[in-house]
C-alpha cells in the first residue's frame, strides 16, 4: 500500500536516514523534504544509491516554497531525479557494468510545492536580477519543471479551517493538469468564529462541518495522481497541534479512516506526517488493518 514514510518522521529530517528507515520498516513509499544537503554530490550520490538498491517504488520530493528555490538547488534536484530514473544493474546491492541480470526499477517520482493563494513576493533567488519588493499572483510558470518528474501543488494556509484556499489549490491543479496535494491536517481547526485566537467553544456541529468538508475534498481527488498529507491529532486547536497516531481512539479524524483507506486502495499516496516515527508506524498499522 502506498503509505509514505516522511522525512518529517525522522529526527532532524535526515534524508539518508529516512531511506534507511524505510528499508528497515518495509516501506515502499517515501517523502523527502528537500533541503540544501542534496547540493553536496557525495551526499546526493549516497541517497540515489540507497533509493535504487532498496524496495522503493514511490518517491515524493517536497520542494521548498517557489520563492526560496535557488538555481543551485534546482540543479541538484535535477541530478537526483536523473540518478533515480537511470536504469541500473544490481547484484547484492552492488552496481555492475554489465547487462547480465539487469533489474530495471520503475520508480514513480512526484514533486510538490506550496500553492500561494493570493499575492506572493517577487523574490526568487534563482533569478539573476533583483525585482524589488513587488508582489504577483502565483502562476503555473512559477512551478519548477523537471524531465521525469511532474510537480504538483499543496494547499498552504495552516492553522485555520480555510476551505477556500483548499478549493483554489485543487482548481489550480486541475486547470494545469498537475497533482493536487491535500494537506488535510492543516485545516483540522475550528471555524474562525471571532477575532480570538481560540474560540471559547467548539461544538459538535463545527466538528462535523470540518470532517464533512474534508470528506468532500477527498471525494474530489484522483488517487492516480493526487496525494494526501495528514497525521493524527487529539484536539481541534488553533494555537498548537496535539499529535497522536492516525486512527487512534483519541484521533479527531478517526471517522475518516475508511475514506483514507479507500484512497490508498485506489492507488493514492498518503503521507503520514507525525513528527515521531512511533506515531507514524501506529498510524500505518491502523490504515493497513
Amino acid at each position: 500500500m502506498p503509505i509514505a514514510l516522511a522525512s518529517s518522521n525522522i529526527e532532524g529530517q535526515d534524508l539518508e536516514l529516512t531511506v534507511d528507515t524505510a528499508y528497515e520498516q518495509n516501506y515502499d513509499t517515501i517523502e523527502l523534504q528537500i533541503n540544501d544537503s542534496i547540493i553536496d554530490k557525495d551526499y546526493r550520490d549516497r541517497l540515489i544509491f540507497s533509493i535504487n538498491t532498496q524496495n522503493i517504488t514511490n518517491v515524493v520530493l517536497h520542494l521548498p516554497s517557489v520563492n526560496k528555490i535557488t538555481e543551485e538547488l534546482i540543479i541538484a534536484v535535477l541530478e537526483l531525479i536523473n540518478g533515480i530514473k537511470e536504469e541500473h544493474t544490481y547484484v547484492d546491492g552492488v552496481v555492475l557494468n554489465t547487462r547480465l541480470d539487469r533489474l530495471k526499477k520503475d520508480i514513480k517520482l512526484v514533486g510538490l510545492v506550496h500553492y500561494i493563494d493570493g499575492e506572493m513576493p517577487i523574490n526568487f533567488p534563482a533569478l539573476t536580477t533583483s525585482v524589488g519588493d513587488r508582489t504577483k499572483p502565483f502562476l503555473s510558470v512559477d512551478i519548477p519543471r523537471f524531465e521525469n518528474m511532474i510537480v504538483g501543488v499543496e494547499n498552504d494556509k495552516n492553522k485555520i479551517f480555510d476551505l477556500k484556499t483548499v478549493l483554489a489549490t485543487l482548481n489550480f491543479a486541475r486547470l494545469h493538469s498537475i497533482p493536487f496535494v491535500f494537506n488535510m491536517e492543516s485545516i483540522m481547526y475550528p471555524l474562525k468564529l471571532s477575532n480570538e485566537k481560540t474560540p471559547s467553544f467548539i461544538n459538535d456541529n463545527i466538528k462535523r462541518q470540518i470532517l464533512r468538508s474534508i470528506r468532500i475534498i477527498i471525494g474530489k481527488m484522483d488517487p492516480k495522481v493526487d496525494i494526501i498529507h495528514t497525521s493524527g491529532k487529539s484536539e481541534f486547536d488553533l494555537v498548537e497541534e496535539f499529535g497522536c497516531p492516525l486512527g487512534a481512539e483519541e484521533d479527531i479524524s478517526k471517522d475518516l479512516i475508511g475514506d483514507l483507506k479507500n484512497f490508498i486502495k485506489s492507488g493514492g499516496i498518503l503521507v503520514i506526517e507525525n513528527n515521531t516515527l512511533a506515531d507514524a508506524m501506529i498510524g500505518r498499522r491502523n490504515l493497513e488493518a
